[in-house]
């Protein structure tokens, strides 16, 4: 328990440093220095708690405390889930989503309610060409104050449609996946398999690692049999 806490805390204290310094290194997702404060806050902070949990729940099924394992691999999912909502794909996403839901086919629509598009678009420009979307966006608020309720939110759908979704220094989707088909493992009682997706999901956040000086396979875990977890 206290290489735990101790493994957890030192993650913290780099992440705090990797802000801080502004540290470098080549790799292959979207520069975090075309992020919000906030969200490069929420992305190193929760990137590094997450690597500190995949190697938590490693050790755990290593040492057949299944329960613990499971405990885990539902935090490491919410840090996924924290991650990716800081990430301009999705938060553009979502302020299309809430704008066409906002919209009453049958009342007055003033086109400030789709200031929050603008904001974010002009974020999620910053890493990728939006020229479509943004086409969309102008007819959108073009036909609001024509009062062609209808129309305007065709073009949000047709907006939202053409939003491409990116990494934002860490290969979330994959972690996600990788969690979830582990978590099923676990369901069918195959632990040695649950703990194959997460070496994994070790290897792909390697890269992370390096940028925030941790290293995230730094134990080494005996073969774990494949035995029914534990509830």
């Amino acid at each position: 328990m206290g290489r735990r806490l101790r493994a957890l805390g030192s993650a913290l204290i780099l992440a705090a440093i990797w802000v801080a310094s502004g540290a470098a290194a080549e790799r292959e997702f979207i520069e975090m220095t075309q992020m919000s404060e906030t969200q490069r806050t929420v992305v190193s902070e929760s990137g590094v708690v997450l690597i500190a949990t995949v190697a938590d729940a490693r050790l755990d099924i290593a040492e057949r405390d299944y329960r613990r394992a499971r405990r885990e691999l539902r935090k490491a999912r919410r840090l996924c889930d924290q991650i990716a909502k800081a990430s301009p794909s999705l938060r553009l996403k979502n302020s299309l989503l809430d704008a066409t839901r906002s919209i009453e086919p049958d009342a007055a629509q003033p086109t400030e309610r789709l200031a929050p598009i603008y904001r974010e678009l002009d974020i999620y420009e910053t890493v990728q060409d939006a020229s479509e979307i943004r086409v969309h966006v102008d007819a959108a608020s073009g036909k609001l104050a024509d009062g062609a309720v209808e129309v305007a939110i065709a073009h949000l759908q047709e907006a939202s449609a053409k939003v491409v979704f990116f990494e934002v220094d860490l290969p979330i989707d994959h972690t996600t996946q990788q969690l979830r088909l582990a978590h099923d493992d676990f369901e069918r009682g195959d632990a040695r398999l649950a703990d194959s997706r997460l070496r994994k999901i070790q290897g792909s956040l390697q890269n992370f690692a390096k940028v925030a000086s941790l290293d995230v396979d730094d134990a080494e875990f005996v073969d774990v049999a494949a035995e029914p977890p534990a509830d």
